[in-house]
């Protein structure tokens, strides 16, 4: 079942510069928060890690993944599209950079 709309919101934001890999934030920024019910994520985040950290913490991942991975884990495809309603709200920031930044 898909994460309900009403609850998806923005729970944390870490800037990194332009080349750090977006995982890395995300094992600086994850274990600071209240775990997430749900978790949408692309391929940028599909690592044996941080699919087992937030596991362990009781978090629905619908996390796309790599070619590489031999075991497919199991993943929601109807829920995945919710990820880019968030991808569309952060291209929507960058169209008013010279508002978001100042």
């Amino acid at each position: 079942m898909p994460p309900r709309m009403s609850r998806v919101r923005v729970a944390a934001v870490l800037l990194t510069p332009g080349q750090v890999s977006d995982i890395s934030g995300a094992r600086l920024l994850l274990p600071t928060m209240p775990p997430p019910e749900d978790l949408i994520a692309d391929k940028a985040y599909d690592a044996d890690d941080l699919r087992a950290f937030l596991t362990r913490q009781g978090t629905r991942l619908v996390i796309s993944t790599t070619p590489h991975r031999r075991a497919i884990p199991a993943f929601d495809s109807v829920a995945y599209r919710l990820g880019n309603l968030i991808e569309c709200a952060f291209c929507r920031l960058k169209d008013r950079r010279a508002i978001v930044t100042r």
